[in-house]
């Protein structure tokens, strides 16, 4: 074997072991020192291969990305040897499966979007568009199955949302709702006038919602560093104070957050009930929560990453999340009692399926948060609330 070919391979054993390392605690401490002792090396002998950690992230990047081409070169194949109903299962299965077995590679994603600071970037663009030209679906359909796989296979594993379903189960439930969509008898789809301001929504929930200093200097940092990069330096440098100071209001981290994000989820479902009350029918009411998740939809690098920590057991089990909040979904369920929504989801399971599409237009669409969402909210609810054909959405 050829030395360059040597090289080679250990620089993926060195990236291999700093993926199952590193991802175990979200990369919160990522350590040269424990790499290197994992691999049973001495953390000089790793810079003969990687002049130091950024190199090493930027590789282990390129590394990630060319696993993903060449699992699309070979799904490819594979699809264009399929019947059109035979297509879509297998690409469900097969992105379902690899979102199970690739765990560590999508938390190197989400840690490499935070350390890059830039917006949330689809890669292999070439070959994804090959596999949309395939299945003869549009952006959205494709970033919808991707929405529903990773609601059905990912996000949620540690709650028990998906404990009584198989997989089979999954994929029909998954192939029903891209056929025939969410919609039920009387569900009618809103006109773009009767979609409210965002910026009005905006400055309304400002004006309402205001907190003090702390609270929003807590807030400022978990929008900036996620959960995890929280610390009582920052807290106190962004508020202006000393950190002795800040045990006058908190215990510790743990205190902090808690307090901050409980008060912020307090605000929201207020001003929630508010806002929906002033609506008189089901689809006005659903316009107004998605209208509110869109204000606040953080438009930041960071934006996966602290929704992705939010949604932890460490973080989830900690606070009052607002779905489980008395009232806060009982339009949902009344839409399922109305038969304006198909009684095929828990409440809760619309709830996250309403909110994702949010996350697609600010993050992946990069939809600027203080720009108005009337035409994309009402497009996601058509081709949610109809189905890919019924909604015209195929091409």
């Amino acid at each position: 074997m050829k030395v360059e070919e040597k090289r080679r391979l250990k620089k993926i054993a060195i990236m291999e072991a700093a993926l199952d390392v590193w991802s175990c605690d979200d990369y919160s401490n990522p350590s040269l020192t424990t790499l290197a002792e994992n691999l049973q090396m001495t953390k000089q002998a790793l810079y003969r291969y990687f002049s130091g950690k950024e190199e090493l992230f930027d590789s282990m990047a390129e590394y990630v990305n060319s696993l993903e081409r060449e699992w699309f070169l070979q799904l490819i194949p594979r699809l264009e040897q399929l019947s059109e109903k035979e297509k879509f299962r297998f690409y469900i299965e097969s992105y379902a499966r690899a979102q199970v077995e690739g765990q560590r590679y999508i938390r190197f994603a989400h840690f490499n979007t935070m350390r890059q600071n830039k917006f949330f970037h689809i890669n292999n663009i070439d070959l994804i568009q090959k596999v949309q030209e395939i299945l003869g679906i549009s952006d959205r359909v494709f970033l919808l199955i991707m929405l529903y796989c990773f609601f059905m296979w990912g996000w949620h594993e540690h709650e028990e949302l998906q404990a009584n379903r198989t997989d089979k189960e999954k994929i029909d439930l998954i192939l029903t709702l891209l056929e025939e969509g969410l919609a039920g008898d009387t569900f009618k789809l809103p006109e773009v006038d009767t979609v409210e301001s965002t910026q009005n929504i905006a400055r309304e929930y400002k004006a309402r919602t205001a907190k003090p200093d702390i609270i929003n200097s807590v807030n400022e940092v978990i929008q900036e560093r996620g959960f995890t990069g929280v610390t009582l330096e920052l807290i106190a440098e962004k508020a202006g104070m000393s950190k002795s100071t800040l045990y006058n209001y908190f215990e510790n981290k743990d205190d902090m957050l808690t307090k901050t994000i409980n008060a912020l989820v307090k605000d929201y479902t207020e001003f929630h009930a508010r806002l929906l009350a002033k609506k008189e029918t089901f689809e006005g009411k659903l316009l107004a929560h998605l209208e509110l998740q869109s204000v606040l939809f953080p438009q930041k690098p960071q934006a996966f990453i602290v929704l992705k920590q939010f949604m932890s057991p460490e973080i989830f089990n900690r606070v009052k999340r607002p779905a489980h909040q008395k009232g806060f979904l009982d339009f949902l369920q009344k839409g399922i009692d109305d038969k304006k929504l198909k009684d095929l989801l828990t409440v809760y399971e619309y709830q996250m399926i309403f909110s994702f599409f949010i996350f697609i237009e600010r993050v992946i669409f990069q939809q600027e948060a203080d720009l108005p969402m009337k035409e994309e909210i009402l497009e996601w609810l058509k081709l949610l609330a109809f189905g890919n054909r019924a909604a015209g959405q195929n091409r």
